[in-house]
Formats: structure tokens, C-alpha cells, sequence
């Protein structure tokens, strides 16, 4: 099971609460960009990542961003954001090997901070996240896209995976563990009946011939987003239920006096 990244899984039109300014900044190569926070989970804008100095490709409508080879050092300026609608997009990311989800906001993508962890490491100093490089660079290792897992080193791997999935109410995690990829070697990205769980959400490299990455259980780099699900399922319900039951006004006519109300008052 795979999601097409023509067709359409969230209604656009379908909010999910507010945009906020984050009191945090990053800062990457001197340059400080601002972030945003719904939920108060922290977001940065698509357009910032290339000034980050990230590349960007894209491939049958998917983008994918990796390192690059500088960072731009032009000032970046605080987007006009805030308490604008917020939606889930449809655009379909991957940072590295990570496929992310992303937030719409007057026109601009957003995607949580934390999927920028699995390129790069981040020390917490006095409210900014101050960016340096990973010492294990996974795309050194492993390539992920929409169709495939692929060793990119020259040395056999064993790699622990864990696939999420939405099933309307709740993610679901499904672990692939010990898979072994021989030098350049490419497989299915998913395994066999995997995507009976429901939706297809991203798939998280867990460990590397044993090297643990910066996954951090709890956060996922970003991707435990039930919060943000549950509300746009609860939107969209409540758009349905409005669209079948539309209100309506209705008027009477008094056929006798009552207190204040007078015969033929409407």
C-alpha cells in the first residue's frame, strides 16, 4: 500500500486549529530562522530548508530534501503566520530517509521541527536549537523513497524499521526488525499485508548494524501527530454532518395573543 501523491487524502478546507509564533528559534551557520507551533509542537517553514542549506528534488511530484552544500547567509524575515487556519497537507516529504508529515498554512508547508533531526543534531541553548552535523549520516547508508528501500553503502546491513499507519482513531506501529540488505542491494519498502493496518504514514529507521539512531522513541522525529489527526477526523465528521443536516429557520405565525406576542406576529 503506498499513497499517491496526485490524489487526494485531506480535505484542504478542513482546519485543524491555529497557527502560533514559537518562542525558539534555530539557528544554523549564524543564521536565525523562526519557527511556529500548534499544539505546542514545534513547525518550520519549506521555504527556510534550502537557505538551511538543504537540496531539493523533485520526483513524480514527491520532495525529497538532503544535505547540500552550503548554507545561504542571507537574514531570513518572521512569515505573516499568525492565528492563520491551519490544514494538513497533501504534499507528500521526505527529509533524508524520512517520509514526514506537513502542515498548510496561508499557502506555505510546514513540517515539524523534529524531522530535521534525522539529518542533523540539535543542542538546546537558552531557547534556540542550535543545528550541527549528525555523526551518523543515514543517507551514507540507506535511501528511502515511495516505492523502496535501498543500501546505499558498500558494506552489508542489518536494519531495524518501524512502519506507522493511521487507522482513523489511533496510530499504529508495525516493526520490521533484522532486515538485511546486501551492498547496493533494493527491496519492497513494505513488507508483505502491511498496509492492512489502514493508512500509510512513514517508515523510521530504528538502528544501523546496531548503531542507534536519533529516532527517540517517544517523539518519532516528529511524526506522533494523533493529536492533529484526531482533530481533522472530528472536523471532517462535523463537516459531514452539517452538509447532511443542514440548519434551517423556522417561522410561525400567532394565531392568538400570548404575553408580549401578539396575534399574527411572526
Amino acid at each position: 500500500m503506498t499513497c499517491n501523491a496526485k490524489g487526494t487524502v485531506y480535505n484542504p478546507k478542513i482546519y485543524v486549529g491555529t497557527l502560533q509564533e514559537d518562542y525558539n528559534i534555530c539557528i544554523i551557520g549564524g543564521n536565525i530562522y523562526p519557527l511556529y507551533q500548534i499544539n505546542e509542537d514545534k513547525y518550520i517553514p519549506l521555504i527556510y530548508l534550502e537557505k538551511m542549506g538543504l537540496n531539493k528534488e523533485i520526483i513524480n511530484e514527491v520532495m525529497y530534501f538532503n544535505y547540500g552544500d552550503s548554507v545561504d547567509t542571507e537574514a531570513v524575515s518572521t512569515l505573516p503566520l499568525k492565528d492563520k487556519p491551519v490544514s494538513l497537507s497533501n504534499q507528500i516529504i521526505y527529509i533524508g530517509p524520512l517520509r514526514t508529515y506537513a502542515i498548510e498554512v496561508d499557502g506555505q508547508i510546514l513540517i515539524p521541527l523534529d524531522a530535521l533531526k534525522v539529518l542533523w543534531q540539535f543542542d538546546v541553548h537558552q531557547g534556540a536549537f542550535i543545528i550541527r552535523h549528525s555523526w551518523l549520516k543515514m543517507n551514507h547508508f540507506v535511501s528511502i523513497d515511495e516505492k523502496k528501500i535501498r543500501n546505499t553503502s558498500q558494506m552489508a546491513l542489518s536494519v531495524d524499521l518501524l512502519h506507522i499507519f493511521w487507522n482513523g482513531k489511533n496510530l499504529i506501529n508495525q516493526y520490521e526488525l533484522g532486515v538485511n540488505l546486501k551492498p547496493s542491494e533494493t527491496r519492497e519498502k513494505y513488507a508483505k499485508n502491511l498496509g492492512k493496518n489502514g493508512q500509510y504514514m512513514t517508515t523510521i529507521i530504528l538502528q544501523i548494524n546496531g548503531f542507534t539512531t536519533q529516532y527517540r522513541s517517544g517523539q518519532l522525529y516528529g511524526q506522533k501527530n494523533e493529536f492533529l489527526l484526531n482533530k481533522y477526523e472530528s472536523e471532517k465528521r462535523r463537516d459531514y454532518l452539517t452538509k447532511l443536516f443542514p440548519a434551517f429557520k423556522i417561522v410561525g405565525t400567532m394565531r392568538y395573543n400570548v404575553g408580549n406576542l401578539k396575534a399574527n406576529d411572526q
